[in-house]
């Protein structure tokens, strides 16, 4: 996956643009990515948690799989962390040599607890290792190729998109 043609392509996108207005001061803006995270990873957990088969669903659940990693890569560009998202072919090829977890929910917990503590104690590494399981969460348990997930962040996100 190409992470600066990722990141860059919503580096400029206000974050939460539908927001009340008191919400969207400069202070907000950090609190929103994160807050928008939290609840479109809560959107894709739900949906991968309830789906029959996940495959019959994929194209749904690949949408809002992109659709997170939106303020993911807001956070990142925020707090200058686009460095922590980068991954190697090794490490990549790691992921996808991982064991399938039975329980999404105790993934998204841990997903929680990790970005709880990179935005509350200021942790980068906490805010990598989320990365790393919510990219393992994708290529493992969702079964979604990471250049499918680039093609159609940039198809939903890219510079040519409707919704920049």
């Amino acid at each position: 996956m190409d992470i600066k043609k990722l990141t860059d392509a919503v580096r400029f996108r206000e974050v939460a643009h539908d927001y009340r207005i008191e919400q969207r001061i400069p202070a907000n803006k950090l609190m929103n990515a994160y807050f928008e995270l939290n609840y479109c990873m809560g959107n894709l957990f739900k949906r991968s948690v309830v789906a029959d088969d996940i495959e019959k669903d994929s194209e749904k659940i690949l949408d809002l799989y992109c659709e997170a990693l939106v303020p993911f890569f807001q956070v990142a560009n925020h707090k200058k962390w686009t460095y922590l998202l980068l991954v190697s072919d090794e490490q990549q090829h790691e992921l996808e040599g991982k064991w399938k977890t039975q329980s999404f929910a105790k993934i998204y917990l841990i997903l929680q607890k990790l970005l709880n503590q990179s935005y509350f104690e200021h942790q980068p590494n906490a805010f990598q290792h989320a990365w790393h399981i919510f990219l393992k969460f994708g290529i493992v348990e969702l079964g979604l190729p990471l250049n499918k997930v680039e093609e159609r962040f940039l198809s939903l996100y890219g510079k040519n998109s409707t919704d920049s």
